[in-house]
């Protein structure tokens, strides 16, 4: 059999470039695209320089026959049926001439029996229909619970009508069930972190009631928050925090009162007065009731300030990440200071949290974190509203010049034990306004208490 010419120079190519595997490629490359209309040969035969050569050419290799998937879209909703009319027969038409008054009675199990009969042709439409709603109020609802609900029940619908569908759609069916059941895992905790009961202490039953449920932190919250906290027993005269000492904890005096000073002034908003407390809760007076409160939390604007910043940084640093990524790592944020000294006018119990507590108390559910921010902010704010200058103590006294030199700078920490409630009253302040002479004579010496950053 003699080879065609153009099959002659094919193979002289062959055995010339047999050794090059780049080039046998190419010449194969070239001899397909020249043979594509034409069917591909099985075995190449041939003569060359006198020997004989028989070349099985390797089949195409074809892909296999993949399965076809089901299509993700869910099938299109069928449209709802109507009930064909209902003809009356001969009998029907004498019924209803010779009795009028069961007529009525007829023509009401009729509307029935065709409303039962519209319900049970077209269930599965209207039961998506209506899962469909549920789905669309959930993006129109704030509240947490309120959405995941409304999401459960848009997907129990959408798994019912799936149902109903020949053939059914197993894998719409799984994915819809997985979503359900991480919003009902979701909502069986936020129930139980709202609605669940739980056992407290007369201590932490009024702490909570003072401080806490005011501002909507729910009685499991307050648990969690109550177990991060740490006890301490500060005797009287200790101080809770020094002027210029770093603050790295937030204080909340639950029992006990304090007096808090800046450089021999007595400030009134920063300290914690039960009898003041007390005067102002019989009065009704919402603004003036808080002086006592918002002195009972200590390092709360420090804690809030470095949180911002925090967040602020951690923004700051992937819009930098993103643009290069070779960044080196940030600084450690600077601490901040008290800028007055906070003294236990009785024995006191106080509990104290690091920043690292309170922020992961914060980052716990966005429930817990709204309430926590409107009770420290509350305090903030009482702390600006009843600022005032005692007017016994609008001069510098003795105990308050002492306050910023005691030896002992720390609180010691020691088990509680309940003693006589002795409240001095020469230390409780008397509220500046009963005449105007003294509101201008206090607002010369007014001074702001508060934390800042060094």
């Amino acid at each position: 059999m003699k080879l065609p010419r153009q099959n002659k120079q094919f193979l002289d190519r062959v055995i010339r470039y047999r050794n090059s595997s780049d080039n046998l490629n190419k010449v194969f490359s070239n001899y397909e695209n020249s043979l594509r209309n034409r069917t591909r040969p099985r075995i190449l035969k041939g003569v060359h320089n006198g020997q004989f050569f028989r070349i099985r050419v390797p089949p195409r290799q074809t892909a296999p026959q993949l399965p076809k998937l089901p299509s993700p879209t869910p099938p299109m909703p069928k449209p709802l049926q109507s009930l064909p009319p209902k003809v009356e027969t001969a009998s029907n038409v004498t019924t209803a001439t010779a009795a009028q008054s069961t007529q009525q009675t007829q023509q009401a199990r009729d509307i029935l029996e065709r409303a039962l009969e519209f319900l049970k042709l077209n269930a599965p439409v209207l039961i998506m229909n209506a899962g469909s709603l549920c789905t669309l109020l959930a993006f129109t609802r704030t509240d947490v619970l309120e959405l995941r609900s409304l999401s459960v029940t848009g997907s129990v619908c959408f798994i019912v009508y799936n149902l109903f569908q020949a053939p059914i759609k197993w894998l719409m069916i799984g994915w819809t069930s997985l979503f359900a059941s991480v919003n009902t895992y979701f909502i069986i905790q936020i129930v139980n972190e709202r609605h669940s009961h739980v056992e407290m202490t007369p201590q932490q039953e009024a702490c909570f009631q003072k401080y806490f449920a005011l501002y909507g932190i729910t009685p499991k919250q307050f648990e969690v928050i109550a177990n991060k906290a740490e006890q301490i027993a500060v005797p009287k005269n200790s101080p809770v925090i020094k002027q210029g000492q770093k603050i790295e904890h937030v204080y909340l005096v639950v029992e006990g009162s304090t007096r808090a000073s800046i450089l021999g002034r007595y400030l009134t908003a920063a300290s914690a007065t039960p009898l003041q407390d007390q005067h102002d809760s019989n009065n009704n007076n919402n603004n003036k009731g808080n002086s006592g409160t918002s002195g009972a939390w200590v390092g709360e604007m420090a804690f809030l300030e470095a949180c911002w910043e925090k967040e602020m940084q951690q923004q700051q640093e992937k819009k930098k990440t993103k643009q290069n990524k070779n960044n080196s790592p940030p600084p450690p944020l600077a601490a901040a200071h008290a800028m007055y000294t906070v003294m236990a006018r009785e024995d006191c119990i106080v509990w104290r949290w690091t920043h690292n507590d309170m922020e992961q108390l914060m980052r716990r559910s966005g429930d817990m974190r709204d309430a926590l921010t409107r009770a420290m902010t509350s305090a903030i704010v009482g702390k600006v509203i009843n600022f005032t200058v005692s007017r016994s103590s609008a001069r510098p006294t003795w105990q308050t010049w002492l306050d910023n030199w005691k030896a002992q700078r720390s609180a010691t920490i020691a088990n509680y034990q309940s003693g006589n409630d002795n409240h001095d009253e020469d230390d409780v302040e008397e509220e500046v306004g009963d005449n105007n002479d003294n509101n201008q004579e206090a607002s010369k010496d007014n001074t702001v208490g508060r934390e800042s950053p060094a």
